[in-house]
């Protein structure tokens, strides 16, 4: 049951589904939304997606040359992705927006980029936040453990955060994403 609180914070009816596909190979996630009262209301969505890698600065994430992006850690400034495979040296926070869901996002390792580790696909998410906080920002954070954890992983995450999505009465919204392992 809702708290009062968060009932007072968020004065919609609604309804929400979220569900986990595992296959040999995959997990698959899926997210519906369900206006249930007579007043529209907004959102957006974000599937927090943190990937455990041998070694952070031997990846590389691809498929993101030429989009858009905005850099959270450069105050929020607008850039376009130079690189065929995005390494990550440094503190990242970044939102690719308007991809092609179709197009899988795919974290590999090694130079070569033939090493492929994860790939993911996406419905009606056309949003992808790439996250890892680095050395300083990660030993500030109370919820991070250990302090080093950076050098093993990576968020990749879909989501629909640029813009947002609008439910009238009665209308439903669905989302979902597949995240294949290559290992």
């Amino acid at each position: 049951m809702l708290s009062d609180k968060f009932k007072s914070d968020w004065p919609y009816e609604f309804g929400l589904v979220y569900s986990v596909t595992l296959s040999k190979d995959s997990l698959g996630s899926s997210l519906q939304v369900r206006n249930k009262g007579k007043k529209p209301f907004d959102f957006q969505v974000l599937l927090h997606t943190y990937f455990k890698v041998e070694d952070i600065t031997k990846i590389f994430i691809l498929n993101l040359q030429s989009k858009t992006y905005v850099d959270k850690v450069l105050n929020a400034s607008r850039h376009v992705e130079s690189s065929p495979g995005l390494a990550i040296t440094q503190e990242i926070d970044r939102v690719y927006q308007s991809l092609d869901p179709k197009v899988p996002i795919v974290i590999v390792n090694g130079d070569d980029h033939n090493s492929p580790l994860f790939s993911i696909t996406r419905e009606s998410l056309d949003d992808i936040v790439v996250w890892n906080p680095w050395i300083e920002k990660a030993k500030g954070m109370a919820d991070f453990a250990p302090d080093d954890g950076f050098k093993n992983m990576i968020c990749v995450e879909a989501g629909s955060v640029v813009g947002w999505q609008t439910l009238e009465a009665g209308e439903s919204w669905e989302c979902g994403q597949v995240v294949k392992s290559k290992l």
